[in-house]
């Protein structure tokens, strides 16, 4: 699913400092090979937005389905949308109290924070404060498994 990211972040050739405080995806940045995102006949587009976070780190508040807000490093961000990542995206509950950021690309339902931190199948993230809408890397930690033991457990009989 996630085989297509690298999990070595750059800044997009396309992104130009300084410049990305309006449309980061429309205005100072330019889309390869012609290709054009759009949204469903009659939905408005919602557009990300460049700012600074409280410890004046570049982030982009992506406007969600619901109206609230995702915010993540615009590094991130960035490599996401140069990896055809729509950047239309909803929140989604899992019924559990738990909600997940995520997105539609090429076909499936992807979830944002796991391919933020590249987390293989059979693991999953930990969001650090709490709050699903915050993407930040410094707020997700990747929480893998333990290795199956080879042995089966021995337990004595009472």
């Amino acid at each position: 699913m996630n085989t297509q990211l690298n999990t070595q972040l750059s800044l997009s050739p396309n992104y130009v400092e300084g410049r990305n405080t309006n449309d980061v995806t429309g205005i100072h940045r330019t889309l390869d090979k012609g290709k054009q995102r759009t949204v469903d006949k009659g939905k408005q587009r919602r557009t990300p937005v460049a700012t600074k976070d409280e410890n004046g780190r570049n982030v982009i508040h992506v406007s969600l389905a619901d109206g609230s807000h995702a915010i993540l490093d615009d590094r991130d961000f960035f490599h996401l949308m140069d990896n055809d990542l729509s950047d239309q995206w909803l929140v989604n509950s899992n019924g559990k109290s738990n909600s997940y950021v995520r997105c539609w690309h090429r076909g499936n339902l992807v979830t944002i924070a796991r391919l933020l931190v590249n987390a293989p199948s059979k693991s999953s993230v930990k969001i650090l404060n709490r709050n699903h809408l915050d993407l930040r890397r410094r707020n997700l930690k990747l929480l893998t498994p333990p290795p199956p033991t080879s042995q089966p457990v021995w337990r004595p009989q009472s």
